[in-house]
């Protein structure tokens, strides 16, 4: 699995990223709902992230009296080149970055965009290193590198390391502690001291 969080309502979001249209991935985050539904009892909503390489999502899987549907978004609805303007001019001018800025900036790589998306990964990282409030920095630049593993070759990762001057080992420390802090809030939430 990709990502996935407890809600506030008790149940789960399954987030997946896809760069390519391939139904047995279907039956694959079916297991993995049914899975979690099985060992802890709880509603779990799927969404699964297509990069702007998928133009349309695949059918829902139906098997009988068994359907599943996750959600879609399309990346390639987005464009990624009017999205990385707005979010430099946003950054550079010193403005106030909300959550959906950031995202979009971590999103950056997997929107339509006529640049490849290694290229594109470097430069919103690089836009990302350029925010001027180090948290708010260093917790986007880890998000997107986080991400950027789930879709990226390692060649195109190993450019995005040497971007930010880091041991391979640093760049993924980094990235596993916000994963870690996820952990520690869902966590947190089950032992009911949120």
């Amino acid at each position: 699995m990709d990502f996935v969080f407890l809600l506030e309502d008790d149940s789960y979001l399954h987030f997946e990223f896809q760069t390519a249209l391939n139904k047995r991935d279907m039956i694959r985050f079916a297991h993995y709902d049914l899975r979690l539904f099985e060992r802890d009892g709880r509603s779990v909503r799927t969404v699964v992230i297509y990069s702007s390489d998928v133009k349309k999502p695949p059918d829902a899987l139906r098997i009988g009296s068994l359907t599943y549907e996750p959600d879609a978004i399309m990346m390639g609805d987005y464009d990624g080149k009017s999205t990385y303007a707005a979010l430099e001019k946003k950054i550079r001018s010193g403005g106030k970055l909300a959550d959906v800025d950031i995202m979009s900036l971590c999103l950056l790589p997997l929107m339509r965009n006529d640049m490849p998306r290694g290229d594109l990964a470097v430069g919103s990282i690089r836009l990302a290193m350029s925010i001027a409030d180090r948290a708010k920095r260093d917790a986007c630049v880890a998000s997107a590198y986080a991400l950027a593993e789930r879709y990226l070759s390692d060649s195109e990762t190993s450019k995005i390391e040497e971007l930010l001057g880091m041991s391979n080992i640093l760049v993924k420390y980094l990235a596993e502690k916000i994963e870690e802090g996820v952990e520690a809030g869902i966590e947190a939430r089950l032992a009911g001291e949120v």
